[in-house]
């Protein structure tokens, strides 16, 4: 409770939560759901629903495997979006709420839960009742706040535990109780790993001064033993969350992604004022010009003002900070999030001095002054930030002629409102209409096919490939090859894009989405394809809906696992060219041993007259390179000689040289295939260097190229043809896995296969370190075959298989989880007990 609480502190906490709800009802009003287009649904949605899906289908609450997507993936790839998370395992008690609903209604709960605790905090620090408000209101309407709680909500759903911690510091260093910093330890890692490590030296910064602020004279001896006895619950906490640390971290070892971005030591070390890290931005701090001053205002005479004020300085003027926050990946203000209600206590303190009327303008007005400039030379908002200049020294002058507090109250409100309101609005939500209407029509067209069709296989949902990568549509007998995490298994990942040499047309390369590459498509199980593109060589349509969407479907595609006697070692299959490497994937396994196969290439390189194709672009031709330069998107067409009509065709060229991020990205499209190459500095290049297009449409008798507005420099063209019908019957080639649906299922795969001929087995889920492999009843080692999937020898007759999954480290993870949870039982019985002297 608030002490000294009075009636204007009840009416000060309805502005905060009812300012928060009125620009969620600007932002989304009736036409749309709030949440982003930009991640919100794919991620957040999916990946939530998915959880919730697999518990029902499983009655696991702590499952190992995630079969369903991308292939089948270790659970804990997907730890950042809420894995095990408090606010997501609330949701498998309300299995008939829909997750977005739940999503949105729970983002806002958090985000108003951690105001209130804020507020409370900053009164109980014997600040007044409106500056509490003015920090509160600077917290809730945020930037971050305000932009991912519609957008990214991992960056802060974990906040409430933060602010607790807080009090859970002031109990610690006060009256020695340690339990409720535990507690908040334990629930902002659960909630999420990756922010809690900023949260967690959010509350060791706040200890620090409250140490300080405690004593008259700081000895090496006593800040140790005190800093040791403090850390003690913040230990606890974190071995309690052992359960999602050491399996995550595990993941983290063998699935992060390479960093493109190349930062020296320059650039972690050269002192900037990176302005937009701690104003106006979502990505930032994103508070308002206020904070600016409170940062200057705290710095005083006081030992503990001087450390935390001089902190939360550091961390704007020194890259450094947030790059070792964002584990050493990239430069990205993103990680100072956690540390957001320490700069809006600071604001508070400034609103404080200000109306008693101490503002050392000694300090403030110089600080003025050299902000001003530091806006004009690193901040593209200047505008802004200078008009919120103008508005706090009116507010200031006005309160000193008039002495009443509502000047400085309602214009920073208004100030703060107008600030977020914008921010959020920024954001492109997702129309309800598109977003019910699309799930409900893509989910009708799952179901048909999975209540008609009892066997295991992969759907390809080709329909807004980036917001339907992770969907599995409640259905726990959907499978499909795609996956976007931002930590997936980089191996398959690889494959995905580097050998099967998909199209890349997303930002970034984490997304491996959907595509129309019959070549592995049939490699990966992809029976069905939901799309509202043209058929493809192979697939027949079965069922097309009201609103042009389409079931295709193939009886020519791989199975789930298989075995052969056709076998091609690596050094074989790495003298292979492009295209000739995807179909040899459709005709052997590749294995570390000896070459044991018929394998010959039907692939034929053909040339096409490049000069003739682009002739409509008004290319200028440099060094056999073609230079495209069009502020406009330009279309061209081109028939197909006759003989590479309706045949599988392989386009392959470089891209020479990409764009600068003031200028964009790069895109070109051939028929229904779109690659994209990122601007040079985006933090998530996507590497995508060189074009591959394989285009099989049934009917193929042209080629649509669309160039987006930029420059092309493009060159090295090579161009090959398959035949479909030399690829149709590679299912019959080999022996199937019968999987047994009734016994497979969450880390479970059960099947019989009959094997005609001594070879190799190959389950088409990426390689890892967890499955167990029993061949009748009997453990056998596996090893990584085709560059990615699981493999081992297996010898003709009949074989029962059984795999199962156990994802690495969690049995020891959960047993130091039950130590921690059991430790902190006693523990807080003990303190409960413990009388203060």
């Amino acid at each position: 409770m608030i002490k000294n609480f009075k009636k204007r502190d009840i009416a000060y906490l309805w502005i905060i939560v009812i300012s928060f709800l009125l620009v969620v009802l600007l932002t989304a009003n009736t036409m749309y759901k709030f949440g982003s287009q930009l991640d919100w649904y794919a991620q957040h949605v999916a990946i939530a629903d998915y959880f919730r899906t697999l518990f029902y289908s499983t009655k696991e609450l702590i499952p190992d495997f995630a079969a369903n997507i991308g292939s089948g993936q270790n659970i804990y790839n997907f730890s950042y979006y809420g894995f095990l998370s408090p606010i997501m395992l609330i949701s498998y008690l309300l299995p008939k709420v829909p997750m977005d609903l739940y999503i949105m209604v729970s983002t806002c709960i958090a985000v108003e839960i951690s105001a209130v605790l804020l507020y409370i905090f900053i009164r109980n620090k014997n600040y007044s009742s409106e500056a509490s408000l003015i920090g509160t209101i600077s917290f809730i309407l945020s930037a971050p706040i305000m932009l991912h709680s519609h957008r990214h909500i991992m960056f802060i759903t974990y906040l409430p535990f933060v602010i607790l911690g807080l009090f859970g510091v002031d109990k610690k260093l006060e009256k020695n109780k340690g339990w409720l910093l535990s507690l908040s330890v334990f629930l902002m890692i659960m909630t999420n790993y990756y922010y809690s490590i900023g949260g967690i030296m959010c509350l060791v910064a706040y200890g620090v001064y409250k140490y300080l602020s405690s004593v008259k004279k700081v000895t090496f001896i006593n800040f140790i033993k005190t800093g040791f006895n403090f850390c003690l619950p913040i230990l606890l906490g974190v071995i309690s969350a052992s359960i999602i640390i050491i399996p995550t971290f595990a993941t983290l070892l063998y699935n992060r992604a390479e960093s493109n971005i190349t930062i020296t030591i320059l650039d972690l070390i050269k002192p900037n004022i990176y302005t937009e890290y701690l104003m106006n931005d979502g990505y930032g701090l994103g508070l308002t010009a206020l904070s600016l001053f409170a940062l200057a205002n705290f710095i005083n005479k006081k030992k503990e003002r001087i450390y935390l004020g001089v902190l939360l300085s550091l961390f704007i003027v020194f890259p450094v900070f947030n790059y070792i926050l964002n584990g050493t990946m990239y430069i990205d203000s993103k990680s100072l999030i956690p540390f957001l209600p320490l700069y809006c206590i600071l604001i508070s303190d400034l609103i404080d001095t200000a109306i008693n009327k101490k503002l050392n303008y000694k300090v403030l007005v110089p600080s003025c002054i050299v902000f001003l400039l530091l806006v004009f030379l690193h901040n593209d908002r200047s505008n802004i930030i200078i008009t919120e200049i103008g508005v706090i020294a009116l507010c200031g002058y006005l309160y000193n002629k008039f002495n009443k507090k509502y000047i400085i109250t309602i214009p920073f409100i208004i100030m703060c409102f107008i600030s977020g309101l914008c921010v959020s609005k920024d954001d492109t939500l997702v129309l309800k209409f598109n977003a019910d209407n699309n799930e409900s029509e893509v989910g009708t067209l799952v179901n048909k096919i999975t209540d008609e069709d009892k066997t295991f296989y992969r759907i390809a949902n080709n329909f807004e490939v980036s917001e339907t990568t992770n969907m599995i549509y409640g259905n726990i007998d959907y499978y499909n090859s795609t996956i976007y995490s931002s930590i997936s298994n980089q191996e398959y990942n690889k494959f995905y894009y580097d050998v099967l040499n998909n199209n890349i047309p997303s930002r970034n390369r984490a997304l491996t989405v959907t595509n129309s590459n019959i070549m592995s498509l049939m490699l990966m199980n992809n029976k069905y394809i939901i799309s509202r593109n043209k058929p493809l060589q192979g697939y027949e349509l079965i069922e097309t809906d009201n609103d042009g969407m389409n079931i295709y479907k193939s009886e020519n595609t791989l199975p789930l696992g298989f075995a052969t006697s056709n076998v091609m070692s690596y050094s074989d299959f790495d003298k292979l060219s492009n295209p000739v490497r995807q179909e040899a994937l459709l005709n052997v396994i590749v294995a570390d041993t000896v070459s044991n196969n018929k394998f010959a290439s039907s692939v034929k390189k053909i040339e096409l007259d490049w000069d003739e194709i682009l002739h409509n672009t008004n290319y200028i031709k440099e060094d056999g390179n073609y230079i495209i330069k069009t502020d406009d998107q330009i279309k061209v067409t081109y028939e197909l000689p006759e003989e590479y009509r309706n045949k599988i065709l392989f386009i392959r060229f470089d891209m020479i040289e990409g764009q600068s991020c003031s200028q964009g990205d790069l895109i070109i499209r051939i028929n229904n295939v779109k690659n994209k190459l990122t601007c040079s500095s985006w933090k998530y290049y996507n590497d995508n260097e060189v074009f591959d297009f394989v285009l099989a449409d049934k009917e193929q008798s042209k080629l649509t190229i669309t160039f987006q507005e930029g420059t092309f420099n493009i060159g090295n063209f090579k161009t090959y043809v398959l035949d479909y019908a030399t690829i149709e019957n590679v299912n019959k080639n080999v022996d199937a896995l019968n999987v047994d649906k009734e016994k497979t299922k969450g880390d479970n795969i059960v099947g019989d296969i009959d094997v005609t001929e001594n070879g190799y087995f190959m389950l088409t889920m990426p390689y890892d370190n967890g499955f167990n492999i029993k061949v009748d009843g009997n453990k056998v080692e596996y090893e990584k075959v085709d560059e990615t999937y699981i493999g081992f020898k297996i010898e003709k007759g009949h074989h029962d298989i059984e795999i199962e999954y156990k994802a690495p480290y969690k049995d020891i993870s959960l047993l130091i989880s039950i130590i921690g949870i059991l430790s902190f039982g006693i523990v807080t019985i003990l303190e409960a007990k413990r009388k203060i002297n």
